[in-house]
């Protein structure tokens, strides 16, 4: 092979690499597609808990026992500080629906 013809190979490869990353700029979302939040919102929401009475979360840490939780149906305070953080992002990503317009 020639010297010319080696200095022509790089650029024979060069170019359609370049062809095809030109022809990835006009491939993306449509004007009316939603941007992922939308989609994500329209999926999800914010997450609900129980937690027991404060009255009665107060009378028992004041005689020092644990609250008593009978038949299990509040969330304990880890989960409660979870779903608090996860529903904080939600607003922020979707918005408070419970919030006053404005």
């Amino acid at each position: 092979m020639s010297r010319r013809g080696m200095r022509l190979l790089p650029l024979s490869i060069a170019m359609p690499m370049l062809a095809a990353l030109g022809a990835c700029a006009t491939v993306g979302q449509s004007k009316t597609a939603k941007p992922p939040s939308d989609v994500s919102c329209s999926l999800f929401t914010a997450i609900s808990y129980a937690q027991l009475d404060l009255a009665q979360r107060a009378i028992a840490l004041a005689e020092g026992r644990p609250v008593q939780d009978e038949g299990n149906v509040a969330d304990s305070d880890e989960t409660v500080r979870q779903i608090e953080a996860h529903n904080a992002k939600f607003d922020t990503v979707c918005g408070n629906p419970l919030a006053p317009p404005g």
